[in-house]
């Protein structure tokens, strides 16, 4: 089978492969990044640590104070929770969305592989070397 491309034109594939690779890499990172950023939010929800200080602080005021700092804190507390659910929800979404990108890219980096090494069956053979470990036998 003889090869119809010329070298340039492998390059530019191999140019293409090495971009898609990059480009993979730093979506699996991403991916990656939201996940754990998910799996705080997820906890930080859970625990409901968001406002312990202003707990202890309502304890050092009179009552009527307490109830308007309790007020305050639940209040706050919900917003709190709203947001962090919202964010939640837009990394999720964000995090769908990158593992679908990540495997367009991967599929693509596949078949530009493929292409390639289709195309460039003729073109780069590795050079026949004698193996330095044996050694010939002379007659």
């Amino acid at each position: 089978m003889k090869n119809t491309e010329s070298p340039e034109r492998v390059m530019s594939r191999l140019e293409k492969i090495v971009a898609y690779a990059g480009a993979l890499g730093e979506l699996k990172y991403r991916h990656t990044l939201i996940e754990e950023e998910i799996k705080q939010i997820e906890f930080t929800i859970r625990s409901g640590r968001s406002g312990l200080s202003k707990k202890r602080k309502a304890g050092r005021t009179t009552e009527s104070a307490v109830v308007a700092v309790h007020r305050e804190y639940r209040r706050s507390i919900q917003e709190h929770n709203n947001h962090l659910s919202r964010t939640r929800f837009l990394l999720q979404v964000e995090f769908e969305q990158i593992g679908r990108l990540k495997d367009e890219m991967q599929a693509q980096l596949g078949e530009t592989v493929e292409l390639l090494e289709k195309s460039a069956y003729g073109v780069a053979r590795p050079l026949r070397r004698p193996n330095p470990y044996v050694f010939p036998v002379r007659s």
